[in-house]
């Protein structure tokens, strides 16, 4: 006899708990690392830093954390996804309070652009294969192939 899937016994599935984490993490993740736009102009008059500075902090950010997106898939399957998260997020985190700190742009190529790619990074990779794994692992979901 085949096993019913949670959700079909009226029992709280608790997949819907990660598939919210995974929202929550999503949301402010991706805040972090769209909100630079908001700090571009003040960052300019402040340190009186050029357009191409500052421009070329987000863009190494975004090359980096699409190089530590490959790490942290790795890091995923050998570590798994709580280790990873939680790494991440302190790495995130100390790079958000060095990044408040700044006073010249090679310290904000450092905290900003290193330390958060390194914190983001693997946002999406992670999230997206932890809750489809989750899913396909405890409703005993037929794969497909």
């Amino acid at each position: 006899m085949k096993p019913t899937p949670a959700s079909s016994q009226g029992r709280f599935f608790y997949g819907w708990v990660i598939v919210v984490s995974c929202v929550f993490i999503s949301l402010v993740i991706f805040g972090i690392r769209y909100s630079f736009g908001v700090f571009f102009t003040p960052l300019e008059e402040e340190f009186g830093w050029s357009r191409a500075t500052t421009s070329g902090i987000f863009s190494t950010y975004m090359i980096l954390a699409s190089l530590f997106a490959i790490i942290s898939g790795w890091a995923l399957d050998r570590y798994g996804p709580k280790i990873v998260v939680i790494s991440m997020g302190i790495i995130t985190g100390v790079g958000l309070l060095l990044t408040g700190r700044v006073e010249q742009s090679w310290q904000l190529y450092f905290t900003y652009s290193v330390l958060l790619a390194v914190g983001t990074g693997g946002t999406y990779a992670i999230v997206m294969s932890t809750g489809s794994r989750w899913f396909l692992k405890r409703l005993d979901v037929p794969k497909h192939g």
